[in-house]
């Protein structure tokens, strides 16, 4: 006979999000249980992920920010987004008790029961039975999901399945990528270890690979408090050569980011991350199999990530042969002597940055974090970059070795609908962290503020559907909506203005005036300033919505629109073309997420924070000047000819002033000195010359860093053909 007891609700998996859900379905009255595999409550909030993911503040509303909030109380500050792990959890713990949850630990899932397609008990691996109206599964890993008989996936989609950009394989990520070139063999010619080498597949094909996992460690630099690791069990030196040979060849001096990224946090800690480094925290390639493994397989690759991260520490520390100035750097810390006191001040939390994934009712794609981001259903809003970690570490004709499968693309705010927490097939599950998304819109999706306004929704609409005696998915949207409102949720994502061109589709003859419209999409706020660039110059030709243009020869001509509404927000550049008598050579636009024409070399970023950019971002050097970053454009040229070359940049008086530029065309080099300083009016380009280029990717435009004196940015390339 197994032991059991009935709950309104029954909520599996003691993450951020799965405290959320129970104290908000506690507050409404309902009999709620949270049961949690391990001991600790929290998942990586207090596990040490301490610095917050937050993306765009403004959009984390309802008990996301309360529990910000009193984070904040204990500091003495209105809102804390950096923390200690041991402060997170206690907040929880606090909050729980406070809501009347009761909570029960080292309960993972076995079994469940279920009455047609309802879910009418939750069974444990020791026999115990959680009998429950409602089920939440919280988990980062989904585990209900199978046992209840639900779709889902893992790994990445294929770029054919929702037509997304960013999905499948990666040929050579942009993102998470190594600083510099590093030999990739031992002396015997062997491949250095943690560098696979088999086949590579074709660029967007899907797999079941997910992004490296690793342990956030707590750190301190405080004597009082440092506790020095020793040499941990299984210690392999040789795991680590990638590091030693970037440290080597980088001629590093600092411990962060060369060896882990370091946060600063309160009381003199750090919360310790991947580097920006050629080998850091995450294990690329080492957790494949952990999405679909059994709890001891799990077990293993969750030891092994931490034993690897413990040798990472000491090997930085104590190798002699890591560069003094590193390892000096890298003993100032030392473990925080008051945070993991039960697990020897190691984090127990593995991060999972992905595992299962749900098929929903709705499926969150690339195209609604970037592009369709307004929802009718929506019920939280998320904003963080669509950031993926390493899939995968091969070997470079260039790099020595390079990571695959980093992604890392700025996303507008954008509202999240309640469709991707429904199971199609049951009216009594929600899965508010496991939800329903891409890989790639779950890059973005997977942060904790967002897990935690989820878990408030699934609490307001288990809530609802208890309430009525629905299934999750009848739940009234108004209604729902309406709780969520109330209790200061966020469910609408900022507006952005955009404009479009209507120019004519067919052939205009030289000589004749065309007529060129701005229609503005998406209207909410009216659009007020209009510029246009139609001479491929760079300048203003013409203002307003309408204007009418003449061009005396044949060609393909690119315009130009750039519009302002009436509170001040620009638009992203518009463009369009129009053949003019028997056409000819048509303008190039070489955009910085076109990596196909693009090389990179070293740690850039992706920014917003000025407007006048082409597409959805600009990058910078994070103001390397060591020589360290290089960018170059490799234009594929359809046909020979002279081209005027114009750098788009985004001025700003941080800039450099200096910029090394080598311009390769078919009659040599020639270099040039950039200016990136100076405003150039709204489309921001800076003419860099006339060029002769032959067809093909022979061509190229090379930007260096090394001793400039402020930030290289680089947004896009325009090649306009000399007519």
């Amino acid at each position: 006979m197994r032991k059991g007891e009935t709950h309104d609700v029954v909520v599996y998996g003691g993450t951020a999000g799965g405290a959320i859900t129970a104290i908000a379905a506690a507050k409404e009255g309902l009999s709620v249980v949270l049961l949690e595999p391990g001991q600790h409550i929290g998942g990586m909030v207090s596990g040490g992920l301490g610095r917050t993911d937050y993306g765009n503040k403004a959009v984390i509303g309802g008990m996301s920010l309360e529990f910000f909030r009193r984070v904040g109380k204990h500091y003495g500050e209105d809102v804390s987004w950096f923390f200690e792990p041991h402060v997170a959890e206690q907040v929880f713990r606090d909050w729980l008790a406070e809501a009347g949850v009761k909570v029960v630990f080292g309960q993972r899932v076995d079994a469940v029961d279920k009455k047609g397609t309802r879910l009418t008990a939750l069974i444990t691996q020791d026999g115990a039975e959680y009998r429950g109206r409602i089920f939440v599964d919280a988990s980062y890993e989904g585990d209900l999901l199978p046992h209840a008989g639900i779709s889902y996936t893992w790994g990445r989609e294929a770029q054919s399945v929702y037509d997304e950009t960013l999905a499948g394989r990666i040929e050579r990520s942009p993102k998470h990528q190594f600083p510099g070139p590093v030999d990739p063999y031992n002396a015997d010619g062997t491949l250095l270890p943690l560098i696979y080498w088999g086949p590579a597949g074709e660029a967007g094909q899907g797999d079941r690979k997910v992004q490296a996992y690793n342990f956030r460690l707590c750190l301190t630099d405080r004597e009082d408090l440092r506790v020095l690791p020793s040499q941990p069990a299984n210690y392999d030196r040789n795991r680590y050569l990638r590091l030693l040979g970037g440290l080597k060849a980088g001629k590093a001096t600092v411990a962060s980011p060369a060896v882990f990224n370091m946060v600063r946090l309160p009381n003199g800690k750090f919360d310790a991350n991947q580097g920006y480094s050629w080998q850091g925290s995450d294990w690329v390639g080492a957790n494949y199999a952990y999405p679909e493994a059994d709890p001891a397989t799990r077990r293993r690759i969750a030891q092994a990530h931490l034993e690897y991260v413990q040798g990472l520490l000491y090997f930085a520390q104590n190798d002699p042969d890591v560069p003094e100035a590193v390892q000096q750097d890298m003993r100032r810390y030392g473990l925080a002597g008051d945070e993991f006191v039960d697990h020897g001040h190691w984090p127990t939390q593995l991060y999972v940055r992905e595992a299962r994934r749900m098929i929903g009712a709705s499926v969150l794609t690339e195209h609604d974090v970037r592009t369709n981001r307004h929802k009718p259903d929506g019920i939280a809003v998320g904003s963080y970059t669509i950031d993926c970690h390493g899939v995968g570490v091969r070997p470079h004709p260039v790099m020595g070795f390079t990571s695959e499968g980093g992604i890392g693309v700025p996303t507008r705010p954008y509202e999240i609908p309640y469709g991707v927490l429904c199971p199609p097939e049951h009216p009594n599950l929600l899965v508010p962290v496991c939800c329903s998304a891409t890989h790639v819109a779950y890059g973005s999706l997977r942060m904790e503020p967002v897990y935690m306004m989820l878990g408030q929704a699934a609490a307001n609409a288990l809530h609802l559907a208890a309430g009525a005696g629905c299934g999750v998915r009848e739940v009234p949207l108004d209604r729902l909506r309406g709780l969520l409102l109330e209790q200061q949720a966020i469910l609408e994502a900022p507006y952005y203005p955009e404009v479009s061109i209507t120019a004519p589709t067919g052939p205009v003859p030289a000589g004749e005036a065309l007529a060129l419209e701005a229609v503005s999409v998406g209207e909410r706020t009216r659009l007020k300033d209009y510029w246009w660039e139609l001479s491929g110059d760079g300048g203003v030709d013409a203002t307003g919505p309408r204007v009418t243009w003449t061009f005396a020869k044949d060609g393909v001509y690119t315009v130009w629109l750039v519009a302002r509404d009436e509170t001040g927000q620009w638009t992203g550049f518009a463009r369009a073309e129009v053949t003019v008598g028997a056409g000819g050579p048509r303008e190039l636009l070489l955009d910085n997420e076109d990596r196909s024409q693009v090389r990179v070399s070293g740690p850039w970023l992706t920014s917003r924070a000025r407007p006048l950019y082409h597409g959805d971002y600009y990058n910078h050097n994070v103001d390397d000047r060591t020589g360290r970053t290089a960018w170059r454009f490799v234009p594929k040229i359809p046909s020979a000819g002279r081209y005027r070359v114009w750098l788009g940049t985004v001025p700003d008086g941080n800039r450099a002033s200096n910029v090394p530029v080598t311009i390769t065309h078919a009659d040599g080099e020639s270099k040039l000195t950039a200016d990136l300083r100076p405003e150039r009016g709204p489309f921001s380009y800076l003419d860099l010359g006339a060029y002769r280029f032959e067809a093909g990717s022979v061509g190229s435009v090379l930007l260096q860093s090394e001793g400039i004196d402020g930030y290289l940015v680089v947004d896009s390339l325009r090649l306009v053909p000399e007519r």
